[in-house]
């Protein structure tokens, strides 16, 4: 779900926030990383290096041990991210306003009952 929504969000950082200089060279990928960074900060709370510390034998990243509701939240924080790069918001207002729609929609997300029944524990109940 994240990795569709990804392109969005680096389509977005190409056309906002790196210089044109940079463009297509291998510092581009600093941005990329700063700005995925600040995802996981506004979502888990920290970035893939202080998990990756924090879990020295789990296998993969901090995403690919994320659960089916972190990834539709990382999904949307993606979007939201891209739109406030291009209305122009700083580093520090975007890292606000996305950690507050994080919270926000994560307590959404892990109460609804469609998500219970992704991840099989709505078994019994009607699809749809």
């Amino acid at each position: 779900m994240a990795k569709a929504s990804y392109p969005i969000h680096t389509e977005a950082v190409r056309q906002h926030l790196i210089p044109p200089k940079i463009l297509r060279t291998k510092l581009e990928g600093l941005y990329f990383a700063n700005e995925a960074d600040m995802l996981n900060v506004a979502l888990f709370g920290m970035t893939a290096k202080d998990w990756k510390q924090q879990n020295p034998q789990a296998k993969g990243n901090i995403r690919d041990n994320a659960t089916h509701e972190q990834l539709l939240v990382l999904s949307l924080l993606q979007g939201l991210n891209a739109k406030l790069m291009e209305w122009g918001s700083d580093a520090n207002q975007r890292l606000e306003l996305l950690n507050k729609a994080a919270i926000d929609w994560m307590e959404i997300v892990v109460n609804s009952s469609s998500m219970k029944q992704l991840s099989g524990e709505g078994k019994g109940l009607k699809e749809g």
